[in-house]
């Protein structure tokens, strides 16, 4: 299970999960290490993780100024350097989620259903699971974007965290709550 924990300064973040913009802002750097010519990393400051604390990334965040998050893909193989927005420090400093790579319902917490008004507030489409059991907070990730997802378990102030579930031609985020 992957969760967030602080560097050794006070103000900055160790995330994990595809938190993407609830990490912080993009901001490129000389160290990127990784996805150097991939067009859709650009500005980006990735840095490759050796071992699940990617101390090189955590080390280089600590020495910029700027730097407030490092946030680690759910996989924990590649870091992305972050900078404080106003949207990460209404999500990310408030809450702590809890992101699980599985293949269903191994993460803790319980199910609930969605309101499928809620989904549509964060532009998310609700995934209708045909051999779940019960009910079940389930949200279609396309192109691999979990955003929708993220955004309403921020707003769900029961919501713990969200297992994902990676498919051949789908991804699916599941919400789990206290």
């Amino acid at each position: 299970m992957l969760t967030i924990a602080l560097l050794t300064s006070a103000t900055k973040r160790l995330t994990r999960g595809p938190l993407g913009k609830f990490a912080g802002d993009d901001f490129p750097c000389d160290e990127k290490d990784v996805f150097r010519d991939a067009e859709w990393a650009r500005g980006a400051c990735m840095i490759r993780c050796r071992g699940q604390k990617c101390a090189k990334a955590v080390a280089l965040c600590e020495k910029l100024t700027h730097c407030a998050a490092v946030n680690v893909n759910v996989e924990g193989t590649i870091a992305t350097l972050k900078r404080e927005s106003a949207l990460s420090a209404a999500t990310t400093k408030r809450k702590t989620l809890q992101f699980t790579r599985n293949l269903r319902a191994r993460a803790p917490g319980r199910d609930e259903a969605c309101a499928p008004e809620l989904a549509a507030k964060f532009g998310a489409t609700p995934y209708v699971h045909v051999e779940a059991a019960g009910p079940a907070c389930e949200i279609a990730c396309p192109k691999l974007n979990c955003t929708g997802a993220t955004a309403m378990c921020f707003d769900l102030e029961r919501c713990t965290g969200v297992d994902i579930w990676f498919g051949r031609s789908l991804t699916v985020a599941r919400l789990r709550y206290s």
